[in-house]
């Protein structure tokens, strides 16, 4: 994401009266903030990412994505009721824009409502071309899961694995809860094996505690893991 940023700041560079810029930097830096533990240096980043956002609705107010970058911004900032309206303002603007269809999905997702998600990220599906990588699937899979339809999420999981969506911590977490909560629990031991193979100190708690609106969200993921750790006597990960 740093490569990405600097690609963005380089365009600003080249032309400072081009809105992308601004906000495909606003992106990249909010993506990162999201991502660092709390402290100044997340903080700075959420300064820069507002910065930029602002910028970039001040030189095209017209645009889609710059009331997108808003929302992914306000986001970060924990302002969720304005992530959601400045999302749907900006797909007003670009209602054929399945980028900022996705951007949509996500917020809606960890703002938990769930439906809406449900809803973007199906659009997702049907707008995207064959050849875009979006997490769609993985975004419908996590929705199921919070709404309480762990085989419907499991489905949808198995379907973004086989189709070759990216697989990540946050995927296979979610999946090892829904095995869990489903009484699968040796084929969640199994997955939950693996992640501690494969992301042996993932703040997986602290993520999501960072991402959803709601702490309770968070935590029907993270309880179900414990649940596992606990039958498998084996420590969580890194807090």
């Amino acid at each position: 994401m740093t490569l990405v940023q600097a690609l963005f700041e380089r365009a600003i560079e080249l032309d400072p009266d081009y809105f992308g810029g601004y906000a495909g930097s606003a992106q990249a830096l909010a993506t990162l903030a999201i991502t660092s533990p709390p402290g100044p240096s997340r903080s700075e980043l959420e300064v820069q990412a507002a910065e930029r956002a602002a910028r970039a609705l001040e030189l095209a107010p017209a645009e889609g994505w710059s009331h997108s970058v808003a929302a992914v911004v306000s986001m970060v900032q924990r302002d969720y009721n304005a992530a959601l309206a400045q999302s749907s303002r900006a797909l007003t603007l670009s209602p054929e824009d399945v980028w900022l269809r996705n951007l949509d999905a996500l917020i809606a997702l960890f703002s938990g409502e769930f439906e809406r998600a449900i809803q973007s990220a199906d659009a997702v599906g049907r707008q995207a071309n064959p050849g875009n990588r979006f997490p769609h699937r993985n975004v419908i899979a996590s929705a199921k899961f919070h709404l309480g339809h762990y085989a419907e999420a499991i489905k949808w999981y198995n379907t973004a694995a086989r189709e070759g969506d990216p697989i990540s911590a946050i995927s296979l977490a979610y999946l090892t809860a829904a095995q869990e909560r489903l009484g699968e629990t040796e084929a969640a031991a199994e997955m939950f094996a693996l992640m501690q193979k494969a992301w042996p100190d993932f703040p997986i708690e602290a993520l999501f505690l960072s991402l959803f609106r709601d702490p309770d969200h968070a935590l029907e993921i993270t309880s179900a893991l414990e649940e596992v750790a606990g039958a498998d006597q084996g420590p969580m990960w890194s807090q």
